[in-house]
Parts: C-alpha cells; structure tokens; sequence
C-alpha cells in the first residue's frame, strides 16, 4: 500500500494501519517494512523505514496417510475403478505412485498394465484410477487384479497399499471340449505306406495341436518301418489328418508284423481320449 500523510499545525504523530491476510499455511514469521519518503516544506526524515511482524496462527498436524480400497466385482470389457484416499488435514500438496499387477488375471490379456501419479491438493481427500480390462470370448472363473500405492511425497505414509479387484466373466456358453483320437490303420504290404488317421471332436474357433510317434509292436524300427513322430496342427475346421508310416520291404517269409502309434501332448486343454493305434505289415514273400 502507499498514499500520504498529512500533518496539521500541532500534529506530532499519525498511525497508519496495514490489513494481514488469515491464511491456513503453517510458516514461520513473517516481516512487512514500511518506507517514508519525499517529506515537503523542507522537513527531513529521520527514521524512514519501520518493520512490521505477522505472526503465524496455526497449527501444524501430522503428515497424512494414503490408503487403496478393493474394486467392485467389474464385466470383462468395463473398466475397473480403484479409490485413493488422503487422511490428515494439510496446507500443501502431497503425491503417491500406483501401478498395476498380475493376479490370476494377465496383463495384456485380461487387462491393461497401469502406473502412474497421483496429486492431492490440500482439500482433496480423494481420487479414483480406471484400469482398462479386454473383453475376450473364453468361458472363465473371476480373475483378479492387483493395485498398488507406493512412494508418497512429503513424509506422508501409506497405511494400505495394495488393493484387489475381480474381472468378472461375461461369456455364458462354454464351448464343447476338444479331443484328440487315432484308429488303427488297415494291413499293409510290406513297402507301402501304413496309413493312421487322427480325429479331433469338437468345434473350435482357434487351432489345436497333437504330437504323435511309432514305437516297436511285433515290427522292428529300421528293420520293419521307418520311424516316424510330429506334431499335427488342426485349424479350427479341420476334424481329420493321415500320418503315413513308410514299410519296409524286405525278403523274409514272415508272419504279419505290428507297429504302435500313439498321440500325446494336445494343446490348449484339449484330451485324447484314444492315444494308441495299431497296424499290421503284411508279408509279401
């Protein structure tokens, strides 16, 4: 502020009244310095500058505290909303870290990771974080979703750190099981190709695999048939494959010879409900 004094004949003093502003900020004490200058009639300044002290009225509390609660039960695709809360009157701004993490559910699969920071003003008690969550088509129980607050500013604590939420599944129709199947091949002669024949069961909407492999019955490896072992890949409208066995020809009178062929190590969940087949080579001597 600034302006003018005026001294009337007689007059040997006047007060000038500065206004103090009631803040809620806990400081130390602070200074206001008044200036005089320019006197007029040839007067002089003896003292020209008086200080002033505002002495601070409040109180300081104790740091607040930060804590996450669990989210409610969320529909996969929709997202999922946890809530920060600040405890503990302030006069400045506090910040906390989250970040998301794997429960039973899969980050990029049932979810979107999530981190980042979080701000209270000083009369914020609390924010919200939504974490996205991916509609997929498979049948499922709930999966879970961890939360985590972390790395508070300003002294502040942290009094729950973690907190959980479940994606709740929104596909009603599980589809039928897959199963894996081989028959057993017809005779051949010795030095024609043995002919197995793998079946899947059930309709799929994504490709599943089967490994497969020969083995000794009354037939020899490498005398008999050749060994042979792979892995068969049905696309999701493929219910059939063949798996050719080659035979050997050789020039033994000799009873029909057995191979074994067998399915193993479906993937995806599917079963095998009849892993061994079998085949007779058939004498041509």
């Amino acid at each position: 502020m600034s302006g003018t004094l005026t001294f009337l004949a007689g007059e040997t003093s006047k007060s000038i009244q500065v206004a103090t502003i009631d803040d809620g900020t806990v400081e130390s004490a602070e200074t206001v310095l008044m200036n005089l200058s320019s006197p007029t009639g040839g007067a002089t300044l003896g003292t020209a500058t008086a200080t002033g002290t505002i002495n601070d009225n409040d109180v300081a509390g104790p740091p607040p505290s930060f804590a996450v609660s669990n989210a409610a039960g969320t529909a996969e695709g929709s997202p999922m909303v946890f809530t920060i809360t600040k405890t503990g009157t302030t006069t400045s701004s506090y910040s906390v870290n989250y970040q998301t993490s794997n429960g039973t559910a899969t980050t990029g699969s049932d979810f979107t990771s999530t981190n980042g920071m979080l701000t209270f003003a000083p009369n914020e008690t609390s924010k919200t974080v939504s974490v996205p969550t991916i509609d997929d088509t498979e049948v499922e129980l709930p999966e879970s979703i961890w939360f985590t607050i972390l790395l508070p500013t300003g002294g502040a604590t942290i009094t729950t750190a973690n907190g959980t939420g479940n994606i709740l599944d929104n596909d009603t129709t599980a589809p039928p099981p897959i199963s894996f199947a081989v028959s057993n091949a017809a005779g051949v002669a010795e030095g024609s190709p043995m002919i197995f024949t793998v079946t899947k069961t059930g309709t799929t909407t994504s490709s599943y695999s089967v490994n497969y492999q020969t083995s000794n019955g009354t037939a020899t490896t490498g005398s008999d048939f050749t060994s042979t072992n792979g892995t068969l890949t049905f696309a999701p409208n493929e219910t059939s494959k063949t798996v050719s066995v080659p035979t050997i020809d050789d020039t033994e009178v000799e009873l029909p010879e057995s191979i074994w062929f067998t399915i193993l190590l479906p993937t995806g969940g599917a079963t095998v409900t009849t892993a061994n087949g079998t085949g007779n080579i058939l004498n041509n001597d």
